[in-house]
């Protein structure tokens, strides 16, 4: 057992929401050992502070309470905005279920179908890059005129390689080569030593591991099957609603309260009973149980490396342990399902769409007879300018609801213009703002051309990251990034800086120097140290020779 650091109240180890007053809680306080979480820490903005959670009014709920139920589904609103900017109806089926799928799954496959496209253009890149700083200050841009890292860079799924070379006011200070081709690392710095080092890594994995190897690659991605397991779990969920659970409003004022605005339309609102409830999680364990094609989808991204994957997650046979994963948490569901069922349906569980001139201006999770409390509204047109918010409020008393995203945007032809804010308790922490955006137009770094603006906000400071992408004009592509703000001039000392990557439309001008090849595997610790002090001390007398011709 745990206690919500916001209200104290008792809760399970493994709950992720306060089932008293809904505040978020990871952290384990009374069982030490149990195994922590692991998330991924965004490495481009500053991590804001968490505001407290305020404390909702208290409750005798039970189960899952009602809080926990909207906390749990509210990412159902958030998907929403992220994947809901749709045109009209296309597949003429006006149900909840059919304005839903239109407007959360088809919608969501585009998103995943774009994320792979992404992937696998990443994962077959070839360019030259050349990259310069400039900081406005004229004593260290004296320095910098002429400076630039020059990048040849090749990626695909199973290489890569790497030809940089390091100018600094006009003179090459240091050149080097790095390849992988076939689990075959190799090392060449020229200018500093005839020799080029390689590492077998296959036979490095099999000597510590035993494990023979065949390819090192990073895994091959399948749209249809990403989009098809997407399809089927979604196809699951939205089974639930029915003409017996689903009422039909048609020809009401549907109120969008936060953009202030009314409109004329078709009001869904789909209130499942328990038994509803319950054999939906019935049937979400039933295709976890028989779903073949889920875990042979996480199979294939270990590929040909499933027997280094279970070394490093410490499993002996990964399939069974996949398996045995989902037949427990199916076990679990149904186990639960019942449960669950009637603390849903004693909650007074609602879900409410607004769907007004073809598409869905409205989603709202809340209890019956209450006001929503997680809440989607969009208002316009995309040609005149349309806006769209992601709010909560389930706490009115404390003031104005809590805005946590909100878009606003205008679309001509395949260009989008606006300004995109996330919001913290309806404080910014990210604002992006955009111009003439075509999302199907990408750099060859995978870019969309067009112009942004990003202020980060944390701790009454900020930082400011513009960034433009446009053509070349001698050819390739430019990304000019400008930082400024008090933020970036507490943590560097410069009022701003300015980046710039210049791509070319060209395959990567890579090549392997000659020399003979030194197998790192063999070198000793003392070897290892002789290698690194010679290229350091070869990198400063470089250096030197550059800064004294340059004081002559």
């Amino acid at each position: 057992m745990k206690t919500c650091a916001n209200c104290g109240h008792t809760m399970n180890d493994q709950d992720v929401f306060c089932t008293n007053c809904g505040a978020m809680s990871l952290e384990n306080t009374e069982s030490p050992a149990a195994a922590p979480i692991a998330t991924p820490e965004p490495t481009a903005a500053p991590t804001p502070e968490v505001a407290p959670t305020p404390a909702a009014p208290q409750g005798g709920g039970k189960g899952i309470g009602k809080v926990a139920i909207l906390a749990a589904i509210a990412v159902v609103v958030l998907v929403v905005a992220v994947f809901g900017i749709t045109g009209a109806l296309k597949g003429g089926d006006d149900s909840f279920a059919g304005v839903q799928r239109e407007f959360l799954l088809d919608s969501g496959v585009t998103y995943v179908e774009q994320l792979v496209d992404q992937y696998n253009a990443m994962t077959n890149l070839s360019t030259d890059i050349t990259m310069t700083v400039e900081t406005g200050v004229p004593e260290y841009d004296a320095y910098l005129d002429g400076t630039a890292l020059r990048m040849g860079l090749e990626t695909q799924r199973d290489a890569f390689a790497l030809d940089a070379t390091l100018q600094l006011m006009g003179s090459d200070v240091l050149h080097g080569v790095v390849a992988l081709d076939d689990g075959m690392l190799t090392l060449a710095m020229p200018e500093i030593t005839d020799n080029r080092y390689v590492l077998d890594l296959k036979q490095l994995i099999y000597e510590n591991t035993g494990i023979e190897v065949t390819e090192l690659a990073l895994p091959e991605l399948s749209k249809g099957t990403m989009t098809a397991l997407l399809k089927s779990y979604f196809e699951v969920v939205i089974a639930t609603a029915t003409e017996d659970n689903v009422t039909v409003e048609k020809n009401q004022e549907i109120e969008l309260p936060y953009l202030g605005e009314t409109v004329k339309g078709t009001r869904y609102v789909f209130q499942p009973t328990a038994k509803d409830v319950e054999n939906m999680l019935l049937r979400l364990a039933d295709a976890l149980e028989q779903d073949e094609d889920l875990r042979e989808f996480v199979l294939s991204l270990a590929g040909n490396n499933l027997a280094l994957v279970e070394v490093a997650l410490n499993v002996e046979d990964l399939d069974a342990t996949l398996q045995q994963s989902l037949d427990e948490a199916a076990a679990s569901l149904r186990e639960s399902a019942a449960e669950i069922g009637q603390d849903v349906a004693d909650a007074g569980f609602t879900w409410t769409v607004g769907y007004a001139d073809g598409r869905v201006c409205y989603q709202g999770l809340g209890l019956a007879g209450e006001r929503d409390t997680y809440v989607y509204e969009s208002a316009g047109k995309e040609s005149q300018g349309r806006r769209d918010v992601v709010y909560m409020d389930y706490l009115p008393e404390e003031g104005e609801p809590a805005a946590l995203l909100e878009v606003e945007y205008t679309k001509s032809g395949g260009a989008y213009s606006g300004t995109t804010t996330m919001k913290e308790w309806g404080e910014p922490i990210l604002t992006m703002e955009y111009q003439d955006i075509d999302p199907e137009k990408l750099s060859p770094l995978g870019s969309a051309y067009g112009s942004y603006t990003f202020t980060i906000y944390d701790y009454g400071t900020e930082m400011t990251v513009e960034m433009n992408v446009e053509k070349s004009a001698g050819g390739g592509t430019d990304h000019v990034m400008t930082f400024t703000g008090d933020d970036f001039y507490s943590s560097t000392g410069f009022d701003g800086l300015t980046l710039r990557l210049h791509s070319t439309d060209k395959d990567a001008t890579i090549q392997m120097p000659e020399g003979d090849e030194v197998d790192i595997s063999s070198m000793t610790d003392d070897d290892l140290i002789e290698l690194s002090m010679l290229i350091q001390n070869s990198l400063m007398e470089s250096l030197s020779s550059v800064l004294s011709t340059t004081y002559e």
